[in-house]
């Protein structure tokens, strides 16, 4: 059961990343080949950022708290729109507000669903059943780094609407993992369930620790808040680092051609990248038994730093590409990280809210990546962007490394 649940659970990764390519990665290329500026494109990416910072709370909320709609469910109900509106982007070919509308709801859902699959791997949990969530999320790195490879020669080859085609076949995937997914974790849950009702029905079973209830409880968003106050102090840091993080995913195409890159360098840029990440995600398990959890989250912030001063540096795409190995140090030791950090110190009415809260800081440092970065791009060029990214994320590092150990646990004592 353990193998089959990660195998399953790698698959959703897998398949939401190739998606995310599609949708983030090459959103520059998309748009300016429909038309649009480097402000313009900043405009719609950030609208498209503030949509899912709104709903992205909400939804983690009301997937802690629904009782009509499973978690799954929900996840479902957002595949299928993505899956309607990936179908206009092919459908529409010049520039026009439709298109911006269409973008912007795609590019929104799309991070909406992204804290839905991290906090799948406390869902899964319930099962009892082991998830290694390093090992599952570098699936989702190993997949966008071969898309990326041949997706940027495609495009060079065939044009732009290769990437709605691509999003379209690798959402029918998502759905198609989600739905098996959901069938696995409601039948483990059954035979869970049968297998403690004698317990269930003892007369000595303990009545549970204050703990325990305290781990159980409803937990609204507004006492989230209050409860989390130095959490959300660590989120501001977050947001400087992934600040980053959305300037290179986003704007990675006009850092390259500045160097003398094309379509198929983005590509191999961001396959390299991707490729980085899945060693240290991989091993995470082993470096976590070695390293506490609050200790790698730091150590990280520090190499995101690192990361965008060698792109600032870079004058060719080798170096661009070169400066990819700071990776494993970087975004793929921060993510799996702070999701097991996040899932240590929240209690279950906290658990998708605080993957959530997360996921709407990261997605808030790209609406200022993308507003601003776009600006910046056409007043100065790529390297005042890059510049003006390492401060902010040297910035950021900062909160991090000073906040880190201050959070404090909702939980029994952990070794985070």
């Amino acid at each position: 059961m353990e193998k089959r649940f990660n195998l399953q659970y790698a698959g959703i990764h897998g398949t939401y990343w190739l998606y995310y390519g599609v949708v983030c990665s090459f959103a520059s290329v998309f748009l300016l080949d429909r038309g649009y500026s480097n402000t313009e494109i900043g405009i719609i990416l950030a609208i498209g950022n503030i949509f899912a910072v709104i709903l992205q709370p909400i939804m983690g909320d009301l997937a802690d708290r629904s009782r009509k709609i499973s978690f799954f469910g929900f996840m479902e109900m957002m595949t299928a729109l993505l899956m309607v509106l990936t179908v206009f982007l092919l459908i529409l070919q010049k520039k026009s507000a439709l298109l911006m509308f269409v973008y912007v709801m795609a590019f929104g859902w799309m991070n909406i669903v992204q804290p839905f699959c991290n906090a799948m791997n406390r869902k899964l949990c319930e099962t009892e059943v082991y998830i290694n969530f390093g090992a599952c999320r570098a699936i989702g790195s190993l997949t966008y780094s071969i898309m990326c490879f041949f997706l940027g020669s495609l495009v060079e080859k065939f044009g732009v609407n290769v990437l709605p085609v691509t999003g379209e076949v690798v959402l029918i995937l998502f759905m198609t993992t989600i739905v098996i997914v959901a069938k696995s974790f409601r039948k483990a849950m059954a035979e869970k369930s049968e297998g403690t009702k004698s317990e269930d029905a003892s007369p000595s079973k303990p009545s549970g620790t204050k703990a325990a209830a305290a781990d159980e409880e409803e937990i609204n968003l507004p006492m989230f808040v209050r409860r989390n106050k130095m959490f959300m102090i660590l989120c501001l840091g977050v947001l400087g680092l992934y600040y980053t993080n959305s300037v290179l995913n986003t704007y990675m195409a006009q850092i390259a051609e500045n160097v003398g890159g094309d379509n198929g360098d983005i590509g191999r840029i961001f396959s390299v990248l991707a490729l980085m990440e899945i060693p240290t995600m991989m091993l995470f398990d082993r470096i976590n038994r070695k390293f506490k959890t609050r200790t790698l989250m730091k150590f990280s912030a520090v190499a995101f730093v690192f990361w965008i001063l060698v792109c600032y540096m870079a004058e060719n795409v080798t170096t661009l590409i070169l400066a990819q190995f700071i990776q494993p140090f970087s975004f793929a030791l921060f993510l799996p990280s702070i999701v097991r950090f996040i899932d240590d110190i929240m209690s279950r009415g906290e658990a998708v809210k605080g993957q959530t809260m997360f996921t709407t800081t990261t997605t808030l440092a790209a609406v200022f990546a993308s507003l601003i970065g776009g600006v910046i791009l056409d007043a100065a060029g790529p390297k005042m962007l890059t510049l003006t990214a390492a401060c902010v994320t040297a910035v950021g590092a900062v909160i991090v490394v000073l906040s880190a150990d201050r959070v404090k646990s909702h939980k029994q004592e952990k070794r985070i």
